[in-house]
């Protein structure tokens, strides 16, 4: 498997990763929020959440851009894309 491969299933899982993260931070808020209590910090961390995964997304469309024009990947192995990426175990391993 090449460097780039290996780029790509890291930046995947870190997609996945962050999405989980961010999943589980906006149930947590929307639980504080009906108990009231403040949610500022974890509003904060959502952001920072967010914004790591525009990252790693960003990180992905590098080494995917570098992997097609190498001819390493053909635009046929992205259709996972679209729909769900492949599956990465468990998201906190």
């Amino acid at each position: 498997m090449s460097d780039l491969r290996k780029h790509l299933e890291l930046a995947n899982r870190h997609i996945a990763e962050m999405r989980v993260l961010i999943t589980e931070q906006l149930n947590l808020l929307r639980e504080m929020g009906k108990r009231g209590e403040d949610t500022k910090a974890g509003e904060k961390l959502l952001s920072d959440f967010i914004d790591s995964l525009a990252a790693f997304e960003a990180h992905q469309r590098i080494v995917l851009t570098k992997l097609m024009s190498r001819g390493e990947m053909h635009v046929s192995e992205l259709i996972w894309l679209k729909e769900k990426p492949p599956a990465t175990g468990d998201a906190r391993s």
